[in-house]
């Protein structure tokens, strides 16, 4: 599938809004089944103003992001300050969120960040973590906040995939979680460096993560090749049924998914919260790859005016920007 090229700022733009878009709209249909979705938004979740505050999304204002945004913003907040992927710095950015807010942070993170020796050696607590909890958590909360690692020096992918598996690994030691991380990274990366085949793109990505991890190939290439229903991205939510919510393959397939089948970035995001489950964490990955294809100018506008900081968000891709401009020096920062 080929693609209009955009121009690299307004990918950049798309990624980052793209992200915190997806978050803040899939709230309204987090941890709900499809039918529960469809009982509760006959038409479809498609504006914030829908969003019935009950449950989780209760506690948001409708148009504002949750932890999957905050944390990649803090990721976001140590690229601009130290002009570098500094793990000490992300790390200590994590321990400060979680205490000053940590608004809807996930067991994962939480038992890790939290570890009195977290700060000093993050890699060695994560790892201790998950051995602990019998290398079975593969929790989707590295990949829902890496959408910025494939930004930063996007044009050095040796670096963006280095970067996405460390940073993933503060937290997150599962291989699972470190090749889902490289895949959406990489994706955005190879987006970014001006890839017009969708197709040609995803094969890189996956002779990377099969090395990392060899199941991802099967997730990623399930999603390409069947229907939205079929990756079953509500199961879970449903009585009697395996509880898949927060997995971290699940994530990854929905947002692959988006990529290879939608059409506008409206269609991808609608198409991905509709379906239930982890909505906002779904629709954020989906969110921020969907933005690096099709670019800021081609997301909704009530979408974009309806985030309550949007203007913060505006002001950090500004700043990133002009980071990525002294490195790279063909970019222009946006008025």
């Amino acid at each position: 599938m080929k693609i209009k090229l955009q121009s690299v700022e307004d990918q950049i733009l798309g990624t980052v809004f793209g992200h915190a878009i997806g978050d803040a709209l899939g709230v309204g249909a987090e941890f709900l089944s499809k039918n529960e979705v469809k009982q509760k938004y006959p038409d479809g979740l498609q504006d914030y103003a829908q969003i019935q505050m009950t449950g989780f999304s209760a506690l948001l204002t409708p148009g504002k992001w949750s932890d999957d945004t905050a944390q990649m913003l803090c990721i976001l907040a140590s690229i601009l300050h130290c002009q570098k992927i500094d793990e000490k710095d992300i790390a200590k950015r994590f321990y400060y969120w979680l205490v000053d807010d940590g608004f809807g942070v996930g067991q994962t993170v939480h038992s890790v960040v939290d570890h009195p020796e977290f700060l000093t050696d993050p890699h060695r607590i994560a790892h201790m973590t998950w051995v602990l909890g019998g290398r079975k958590s593969a929790a989707n909360g590295g990949v829902m906040r890496t959408s910025v690692i494939g930004v930063w020096n996007y044009w050095n992918q040796r670096e963006v995939i280095d970067h996405a598996a460390s940073v993933c690994k503060l937290t997150h030691a599962d291989p699972r979680c470190v090749a889902s991380c490289v895949a959406v990274s990489l994706m955005i990366s190879e987006l970014l460096n001006s890839v017009a085949e969708i197709e040609t793109a995803t094969h890189k990505v996956i002779s990377v993560v099969e090395k990392i991890e060899p199941e991802a190939k099967e997730y990623i290439s399930k999603a390409i090749n069947c229907s939205l229903s079929e990756l079953d991205l509500d199961c879970g939510c449903s009585k009697g049924e395996e509880n898949r919510i927060g997995y971290t393959y699940t994530t990854l397939a929905a947002a692959f998914w988006a990529l290879a089948h939608a059409q506008t970035f409206e269609e991808g995001v609608y198409a991905i919260i509709n379906e239930g489950g982890d909505a906002d964490t779904n629709a954020c990955v989906a969110g921020a790859l969907l933005g690096a294809r099709f670019g800021y100018s081609q997301i909704p506008k009530r979408w974009i005016d309806g985030l309550v900081k949007k203007e913060f968000l505006k002001s950090e891709c500004r700043d990133l920007l002009r980071l990525l401009n002294d490195s790279k020096g063909n970019l222009d920062c946006i008025d």
